[in-house]
């Protein structure tokens, strides 16, 4: 049996590894170095060599907005134009792509720098998320659009069937905050402007707001309940199902976007 170099055994152990995550993800690869490539996180190609993922991060960024959109253009023809934006921007948030990205252990197949190996780089969301944009690029210029469409629907319809059901199954202050995060790079901050009651039956009204911007406000009996209440008005709002804010208090739609554009 003729000797293999260290190398050669690296080489050989690797394809095996991007084989198996190949099944996974029931796309056989023509040219497997797109797919390592997509798998090569900057800090380990520049303490090994090799070309890093990040051009592919950002073809594949452009790719599933556009098959995310086209989704929700064919299966929800009565949504507005700022109710699908929304939706779109909550699935394709970094978040969920990496959520998605776990989901199919994708940190497992990354090539990391050490730095990054010894820091839990593996599980960063970010990392995670990047790798997944990358992986759909690869697809993309492996094969085409045509065969890419199957997989991003997949990994993703799930997501954008619930976050389009009103209540959504999940936490409204959760989806608040990546939504804020994706959109504008900021995090909500909730308020008590008001407190009723006695000690004992204290009733609480919060808004939450972006930048001294209000986007909603809610009542409970503890505060958690009444940050609870204004992520719901805040959400609901968005995505227009209470139609408008209450005028008294919060900036119409048109203000409240210029003024976050401006910030």
């Amino acid at each position: 049996m003729p000797h293999l170099s260290s190398r050669s055994m690296k080489a050989k152990s690797r394809e095996k590894r991007l084989i198996h995550l190949q099944r996974k993800i029931n796309y056989f690869f023509k040219n497997p170095s797109l797919l390592n490539r997509a798998l090569t996180h900057k800090s380990f190609a520049n303490e090994v060599g090799g070309t890093e993922n990040e051009k592919l991060e950002f073809l594949g960024d452009a790719i599933i907005g556009m098959l995310v959109s086209e989704y929700l253009y064919t299966h929800f023809p009565r949504y507005s134009e700022g109710r699908m934006s929304t939706i779109k921007s909550a699935v394709v948030s970094r978040p969920t792509l990496a959520r998605k990205a776990g989901d199919i252990e994708l940190g497992s197949y990354l090539l990391l720098g050490k730095g990054e190996e010894t820091s839990d780089g593996r599980k960063r969301p970010s990392i995670l998320a990047n790798a997944f944009e990358a992986v759909v690029a690869a697809i993309y210029l492996d094969s085409s659009l045509e065969q890419c469409r199957p997989f991003v629907v997949k990994q993703l319809e799930g997501e954008i069937q619930k976050v389009s059901r009103k209540g959504f199954g999940r936490d409204h202050k959760g989806m608040l905050q990546e939504y804020a995060q994706s959109e504008y790079g900021f995090i909500p901050d909730y308020h008590v402007i008001s407190t009723e009651g006695p000690e004992h039956e204290k009733f609480f009204e919060v808004t939450v707001s972006l930048k001294r911007v209000v986007w909603g406000r809610g009542k409970g009996a503890s505060k958690k309940e009444a940050e609870k209440a204004a992520a719901k008005n805040a959400w609901e709002y968005i995505l227009g199902f209470s139609g408008k804010l209450h005028e008294d208090n919060f900036a119409n739609s048109k203000k409240f976007k210029k003024t976050l554009s401006q910030r």
